[in-house]
Formats: structure tokens, sequence, C-alpha cells
């Protein structure tokens, strides 16, 4: 009988260690993923922040004057902070663990209109303070086998040229019409494309031939 009732109280005893064990994993879990999101936003609103910043600085010198240098290193700052942006998101996109979540698309939205209007202000300010950058758009597919190892060779190439701007573009993200624009505009049939400096190399490119078009 006592036997019994060991038994019972073991297999609830273990019963409730389970239920607890999940619950906190469960919990542990959620905390992390509301980190993850609340740090992307943060992100993506300090990309905005950045790029408007840009622009009214921008402005600022067309109407009144004054020294494009200071400009600069506002493009140093904007560049840094999208690309930080675009390093967090790729790793939350590439878990799958958001993906059709309303939140997540919306600041994937919200940082695919950042880098538009960054390459347009980019555009704009060179014509305005006679400067030239090497510019960089990278037409990916996702889950592309190829797009990702363009992806990396990107990367190694960003590190040894920081001064590039890199911009990359999902051309089937069909929520943003803007990418459409841009897909028109460079007439975008595959995936990976590269637009450097306005010429464009379909297929992949390994990071030394990259430098032979800067």
């Amino acid at each position: 009988m006592v036997a019994e009732r060991y038994k019972k109280y073991l297999l609830v005893t273990t019963l409730i260690i389970t239920i607890f064990v999940f619950a906190a994993g469960l919990l542990v879990g959620s905390t992390f993923d509301t980190y993850q999101t609340d740090e992307l936003l943060l992100s993506v609103r300090q990309n905005e922040l950045e790029t408007q910043s840009f622009l009214v600085e921008q402005q600022f010198v067309e109407t009144f004057g004054g020294q494009c240098d200071s400009m600069t290193s506002r493009v140093e700052n904007v560049q840094k902070s999208i690309a930080d942006t675009g390093r967090k998101l790729t790793l939350l996109e590439n878990s799958h663990k958001y993906e059709g979540a309303q939140d997540f698309e919306y600041l994937k939205n919200k940082h695919l209109i950042s880098k538009v209007q960054f390459f347009t202000l980019l555009k704009d300010f060179e014509e305005t303070c006679g400067v030239n950058y090497d510019i960089i758009l990278f037409f990916y597919q996702a889950d592309h086998s190829e797009s990702i190892t363009q992806g990396f060779a990107l990367d190694g190439f960003a590190e040894k040229n920081p001064d590039v701007v890199i911009l990359s573009i999902d051309k089937d993200y069909e929520k943003e019409p803007l990418v459409n624009l841009l897909v028109a505009r460079y007439d975008i049939g595959e995936a990976p494309t590269l637009i450097i400096n306005d010429e464009k190399i379909e297929g992949f490119i390994s990071t030394d031939n990259i430098e032979n078009y800067i």
C-alpha cells in the first residue's frame, strides 16, 4: 500500500516538474523572442532617425549652403545603422520562426523602405556635393543557395572595403511596391544580380571579381 502511494506521489511529482520545466522553457523562449524583436524594432527606428537626419542636413546644404564634408560622416552613420539592422533581420529571417508574422513583415518592410530612401538620398547627395560613392545593389532571392553564397562573398568584400555602400534587396518581395520599381528600373530577371555603380552583373561573382568593378 505504501509502495503504491509512493509510486503515485512520484508520478505526480514527476508530472509537476515536467510541466514546470516545459512552462519555464516557453517563458524563456518567449522572453528571448520578444527581446530579439524589440532589439530589431529599435534598430529600425534608429535607421529612420539617421536617414531623416541625413535628409534634413542635405536639404539645409541645398537651401543655405554649407560644408559637404559634414555630411560624409552622416553617410557613414546611416550605412552602418542599415547594415547592423540588416544582419539582425537576416538572423531572425533565417530562423523561420517569424516567417509570415505581421510584426516581422512590418519591420522588414520598414527596413527595406529605409534602404531605398538612403539609396535615393545618396544619389542626390552625389549631385549636390559633387562626390562619388561606390554603391552596390544586391538583388537576391530568399532561400536560394547561389544568393546565399553571393551574400557571404559581399560580406567578405565589405570587411575589406568599408566605404563601399552595399544594399540588399529581396527581388521577389511583393509587399513593398518600391521593390517592383527597382526591379523594373534595372530589369532584374534572375538572382543573384549585382548593380555596381549602375553596371549590371548577373549570376554569382567572387569577391576578387567584385573589386574589378570598383
